[in-house]
């Protein structure tokens, strides 16, 4: 069976030299060498703004085995950004409330930035904040979409009669149609652009309504969940619940196999977010940011690049001794598992004959939702797993009697 080979740092290194020395600078903290043979070294560090992500995702989409390995030895904060809104970002409503809850803390730290050095979300939380009953609205389950913003805009043009509905025609939206239908090449560009947003519109709420449905069915087998992990429950509850989560579960598998691939792929990717950051403390180190960065304009680095600054913080004392050896399995797993970030733990099956039976009941926390675990392993998808699972499944692969030899799970980079 094919095994996933380890790179020879451990930690998968950047194509650029920035991002590289990041990553090096992390893997010397493990073996207490370079800067850190005399101790733990805390650094800034500038990294190009889309370098950043792998260490520092700001949704559970983009997490992969590089920001799980930073985040078991560091606590990274940004201190300067841009601010551009990445192409994959989760859902308004969390950014909002992640904004609030930092919004606090900075304002019972006594931190505050300047009005210029904010971005769109912390202006309208600092409204919003200075403003008793003022908040702001955002949908659930809302995703910022550039082309919103067009279709605002066109509206608005067509509402003041700044164009026609048809070529040469009247203007406004109180025009005459003479007809129900009308040939494609006789509407204006304008008005077929503001139309065809307007069925894009039309048809993401109905999406957006869907995802929301399978979402709500989750988290009552989420809270099922939680309820059985009661010690104190009877057999007779403890058997109807676990028969009532049993039975939403076999339901909700049936939506999501005979639903759109695009449909099953938005409840992952939203329900994967509300799990993360529902937890206490949130999975994302984003989420667990003393203060907001300072927003940089792409016109003030020269040479003209678009830098982020990081605030490497070592974790001191180590929440995760490793031996040599065990920092060989941890990786290992993380190689095998976070590679694509869809899978699930399933996939630990790949790892050696008989792995994910063994392994799994060794970590209980892969199956407590309080620690951000899942009671069903096949819907838990790797991308969730936090530094303390990845811990316990490397200590337990350690001590399991069937393990392949530790040369068997390395790379010839690894040996040099």
């Amino acid at each position: 069976m094919a095994r996933a080979k380890l790179p020879y740092s451990g930690i998968a290194s950047g194509s650029k030299t920035s991002h590289f020395r990041a990553l090096s600078f992390v893997n010397a903290l493990r073996k207490g060498t370079e800067l850190h043979s005399q101790g733990p070294i805390r650094m800034l560090m500038w990294l190009a703004e889309a370098e950043k992500t792998s260490i520092l995702p700001r949704t559970v989409a983009l997490r992969r085995k590089t920001a799980l390995q930073v985040e078991t030895y560091f606590h990274v904060e940004e201190i300067v950004g841009i601010g551009k809104r990445l192409q994959v970002h989760r859902e308004d409503r969390l950014e909002y409330e992640s904004g609030r809850a930092v919004a606090h803390r900075m304002e019972k730290a006594g931190i505050d930035i300047p009005s210029h050095r904010q971005d769109e979300v912390q202006k309208e939380i600092q409204k919003a904040m200075s403003s008793p009953g003022v908040d702001v609205p955002i949908a659930a389950a809302e995703l910022s979409r550039d082309w919103k913003k067009e279709l605002q805009q066109l509206q608005e043009e067509f509402d003041q009669g700044k164009f026609s509905q048809f070529e040469g025609g009247p203007v406004g939206p109180n025009e005459v149609r003479r007809y129900k239908s009308y040939p494609r090449n006789g509407l204006t560009a304008k008005y077929l652009r503001l139309r065809e947003l307007r069925h894009n519109r039309k048809d993401t709420s109905k999406q957006l309504a869907e995802v929301e449905g399978l979402l709500q069915e989750e988290a009552k087998i989420d809270r099922l969940d939680d309820q059985l992990l009661h010690l104190d429950l009877d057999p007779e509850a403890r058997s109807a619940k676990i028969i009532k989560r049993d039975r939403i579960a076999s339901s909700l598998q049936a939506s999501l196999e005979n639903t759109q691939p695009k449909i099953a792929a938005r409840f992952n990717f939203l329900g994967d977010d509300r799990r993360a950051f529902a937890l206490e403390p949130p999975l994302l180190m984003w989420d667990r940011r003393g203060a907001e960065p300072l927003m940089a304009q792409d016109d003030e680095f020269f040479p003209n690049h678009n830098l982020a600054l990081l605030d490497f913080q070592p974790r001191v004392p180590l929440q995760y001794p490793l031996t040599a050896t065990q920092t060989i399995y941890f990786d290992y797993i993380c190689q095998l598992l976070l590679n694509n970030g869809n899978q699930t733990v399933k996939n630990l099956a790949h790892a050696a004959p008989g792995a994910f039976e063994a392994l799994t009941p060794q970590v209980p926390a892969l199956r407590d939702p309080r620690k951000g675990g899942r009671f069903n392993l096949e819907n838990f998808r790797v991308r969730n797993l936090t530094p303390e699972m990845v811990y316990e499944l490397a200590l337990a692969w350690e001590k399991w009697p069937f393990r392949p030899p530790i040369s068997d799970l390395m790379g010839e980079a690894f040996l040099r």
